[in-house]
């Protein structure tokens, strides 16, 4: 057990392969490593901070609800492709 815990904490030390690690290409250092434990909250909540700041930072998509500009559509808009359920008819 305890030449496992060695393994897993030094695996570049042990040429351990890039896909058996568990961080692919850091976002900050570009490295390929192994992370567990307490390390791992910490990246992991680095990472959604990060996408949250991302995601707050793009101007969000058009929207697809109908407009009242009869220059763009008006009242008589409808989603180009209308979707269709298992049991649900065309029209």
């Amino acid at each position: 057990l305890k030449q496992l815990m060695t393994v897993v904490a030094n695996s570049r030390q042990f040429k351990v392969s890039d896909r058996f690690l568990n961080r692919r290409k850091d976002y900050k250092d570009g490295r390929f490593s192994r992370i567990v434990s307490n390390t791992l909250n910490m990246k992991l909540r680095d990472d959604l901070k990060r996408l949250k700041k991302i995601r707050a930072d793009t101007p969000s998509a058009p929207s697809d609800q109908p407009t009242s500009d009869p220059a763009i559509g008006g009242s008589t808009w409808r989603h180009p492709t209308p979707l269709l359920g298992p049991t649900a008819r065309p029209m």
